[in-house]
């Protein structure tokens, strides 16, 4: 289920919220390094998490009751 889901937020986030989230909290990545890379702010990072973190449990929640 958890491969499905990242496959459809993928779908719903923008590219660059995606990778951060990506990188940071599934790649395990030191926030600065994830920030530099992309060009964007710490506190970016971090709101892409807690964006995708949101969108991913409602996912994973709907793709439970098909």
């Amino acid at each position: 289920i958890l491969n499905m889901a990242l496959v459809e937020l993928k779908g719903h986030v923008q590219s660059e919220t995606y990778v951060a989230f990506e990188m940071y909290a599934l790649q395990n990545r030191p926030v600065q390094e994830v920030a530099e890379f992309l060009n964007i702010s710490l506190s970016s990072v971090y709101v892409a998490k807690s964006r995708c973190i949101a969108a991913l449990k409602e996912i994973i929640r709907d793709l439970e009751e098909k």
